[in-house]
């Protein structure tokens, strides 16, 4: 399946996408990076690469537990963002949905049918 870009609308960042992925809105996060720009630019960056630093395991791996993560948490935009980061990772798109499946285990069904439909056109 072919995903065309589309354009941000006026004031919408976008995740790029890869060759033959989708795009991600990151609308959602406009007003802290508006109101907040330092803190979202060094903060925030600092805190998860020194968590990711920590916890060592590697990249695709983070992502994919994360994709698991948000998902549970139903948090639509974080999944976005991950999974497109599993799949600069190196991640399959088998794996990523692997990875959102098994939130069915701990929240239930709903999380898991939800994130694979929020997921899909990025895979």
């Amino acid at each position: 399946m072919t995903v065309k870009p589309r354009s941000a609308p006026r004031g919408e960042q976008l995740v790029p996408p890869d060759e033959g992925m989708g795009v991600v809105s990151l609308a959602e996060l406009s007003e802290i990076q508006q109101h907040y720009p330092q803190l979202w630019a060094e903060a925030a960056h600092l805190f998860t690469e020194t968590l990711y630093d920590a916890v060592g395991l590697d990249a695709k791996v983070i992502q994919l537990v994360l994709c698991s993560l948000l998902a549970a948490r139903g948090w639509v935009t974080g999944l976005r963002v991950h999974a497109v980061q599993a799949r600069q990772a190196g991640a399959t798109a088998e794996e990523i949905r692997g990875a959102v499946l098994l939130c069915y285990a701990v929240n239930g069904l709903s999380p898991a049918v939800s994130g694979l439909h929020v997921i899909e056109d990025l895979l």
